[in-house]
């Protein structure tokens, strides 16, 4: 399934983004610790090899390659080996011109140099030196050669003495003790890209570079090692939403050689706490098809606002779908999912005539299988922090009674956000976003909670709490059968990676024949352009209000 990765055919002209690309593939499988190609080049003028080497990084974690990826077919891939859990593999490409590569040692000046001191420098004494070896000597050679380039990766303010640098600010100090912590319980396998003594085994016939001249065929050799590769994370973060959060998290990344991958993780914030383990696996490509699996259990408290009672949930879920990526950048998903919701209200039964037609008793079960179609896009200049580009989703949901569903119903959501930056180094930009659903019901007081409509927070309107918008039913949130909700915002860059905003957000959870009030949040704010996404802070204002709510909102992540 790996070789569906190849973005070539042996016979196609040698092209190096394509054994880029394939090299970062291949890393993006999460099955390796180590992932090393190297394609072997004609020589040039100035010297006697030339080697195109294009290395990734250790992942954190990567379970066992099995060693029967060997004896692949020879049209185009040699028989691959394997050695102490490594394994390499020769692929040939058409070379019909010679490829110059600058990075072999040793080069020839065009005219004589001349130094500070005004004496001129003989072009005989810096000139590359003419020799043959044996293919046994440029071996060695090339793993000098190879080391070299390790040890230039390694940090430049790498300590010899291999002492831990201890941090000094506060939050270093709390960053280095959860590291402590984390490194105790899940240690770090070693890397042995990192290891300076490395040197990537060696396929028996190795092609030289003279041989690459000869048949005009580059050789690919591929390196990957893989043993129990897996990832761990434990982290802090903030919300306005959530507030603090706590979250672990820990993954295998290659349980058996058919691909499959497992995980867990938890999270713990002020109005929820979660628990979910999760499975995948390929379907018919290594990263574009997947099979994903998920189990969760979770329990959430919902603010209904002052004066009402209090609303918990406990629900689990479990869900299975296949997403498939497509060339065109148009993305698909299958699903099924399953939920069983336990709503309890901490209402005795001597009050249970003021609650809203939803509640049939202080704590009702409400349950849903659901079947799902779903398609997305996202097309942008900078995944991280784009200045220009549109986001595209919508899906299909639907279920029955006569399935595990409290009743007949179809839920369909639909949204498109774009960003666009113009003026002198971009420094003007606007965005704007328009999120719809709708849901279809034989009685929509049957939909279970959890799945109907609400408006409010970070990602919706801003200026009110999360999820506090929606139709009221004697004072009580009902949720909402349609969802309309749009974002205009207008900022400017006053500093390299920070811009000032001015934005609005309109919208609810309506009922269906509209009758909910439209809210109107409007604010300023900042944002800033960090390496890991664009930091979000705003002051908003719920407008429509006769006591005006003013609240802060703090996000990070893609503005799309």
């Amino acid at each position: 399934m790996l070789q569906q990765l190849y973005g070539f055919t042996p016979g196609e002209p040698f092209y190096r983004p394509a054994v880029t690309k394939f090299s970062n593939d291949l890393s993006a499988t999460r099955y390796f610790n180590t992932v090393n190609v190297e394609s072997i080049l004609p020589p040039t003028d100035s010297g006697e090899a030339s080697t195109l080497a294009f290395d990734n990084a250790a992942t954190e974690g990567n379970d066992t390659l099995d060693d029967d990826i060997n004896n692949v077919d020879n049209d185009g891939v040699a028989g691959l080996s394997s050695n102490d859990g490594a394994a390499a593999s020769n692929v040939t490409a058409s070379k019909e011109d010679t490829v110059n590569d600058n990075s072999d040692i040793g080069a020839e000046s065009d005219n004589a140099l001349s130094a500070n001191s005004g004496e001129t420098v003989n072009e005989a004494d810096i000139a590359a030196i003419d020799f043959e070896a044996d293919e046994a000597t440029l071996d060695k050679l090339q793993a000098i050669r190879q080391k070299a380039e390790r040890l230039s990766r390694l940090p430049n303010d790498r300590v010899l003495d291999e002492k831990d640098q201890e941090a000094e600010n506060l939050l270093g100090k709390i960053s280095d003790s959860i590291s402590n912590v984390a490194q105790k319980i899940f240690p770090d396998e070693k890397s042995l890209i990192a290891d300076e003594n490395f040197v990537p085994p060696t396929l028996a016939g190795r092609k030289t570079p003279q041989d690459v001249a000869e048949s005009k065929k580059v050789p690919l050799y591929v390196f990957v090692y893989a043993d129990k590769p897996r990832d761990a994370q434990v982290g802090l973060g903030y919300g306005t939403d959530t507030g603090v959060r706590a979250t672990a998290k820990i993954d295998y990344n290659l349980i058996n050689r058919q691909g499959y991958q497992a995980g867990a993780e938890t999270e713990v914030s002020r109005i929820s706490k979660n628990v979910a383990v999760y499975a995948s696996r390929p379907w018919k490509h290594p990263l574009n098809d997947k099979l994903d699996a998920r189990l969760t259990y979770e329990e959430e408290v919902i603010d209904q606002g002052e004066g009402n009672f209090d609303l918990s949930t406990t629900t689990l879920k479990a869900a299975l779908a296949r997403n498939i990526r497509s060339d065109t950048g148009w993305n698909r998903s299958y699903s099924v999912r399953y939920r069983l919701d336990e709503l309890e209200t901490g209402v005795d039964g001597a009050a249970l005539d003021d609650l809203p037609i939803r509640f049939t008793s202080s704590s009702p079960k409400q349950r849903a299988l659901l079947f799902g179609y779903g398609v997305n896009k996202t097309d942008t200049d900078n995944a991280t922090n784009p200045t220009q580009g549109m986001r595209q989703y919508y899906s299909i949901e639907a279920g029955t009674d006569s399935a595990f569903s409290d009743t007949d119903m179809a839920i369909i959501r639909a949204g498109v956000s774009g960003i666009y930056s113009f003026g002198e180094d971009k420094k003007h930009q606007v965005l704007g976003s328009a999120n719809a659903g709708y849901i279809w019901a034989d009685d929509f007081y049957d939909v279970p909670y959890k799945l109907r409509f609400f408006a409010g927070g970070d990602q919706s309107i801003r200026g009110y709490d999360y999820e506090s918008l929606s139709p009221l039913d004697k004072g009580y949130l009902t949720g909402g059968q349609v969802l309309a909700v749009g974002s205009a915002e207008y900022n400017y860059e006053f500093k390299p990676g920070f811009r000032g905003a001015f934005f609005t957000d309109v919208g609810n959870a309506y009922d269906k024949d509209f009758d909910t009030e439209t809210k109107v949040g409007v604010g300023v704010g900042i944002r800033w352009a960090s390496p890991v996404g664009m930091v979000r802070v705003d002051v908003a204002a719920g407008v429509t209000e006769e006591s005006i709510p003013v609240r802060l909102h703090f996000f990070i992540g893609s503005p799309l």
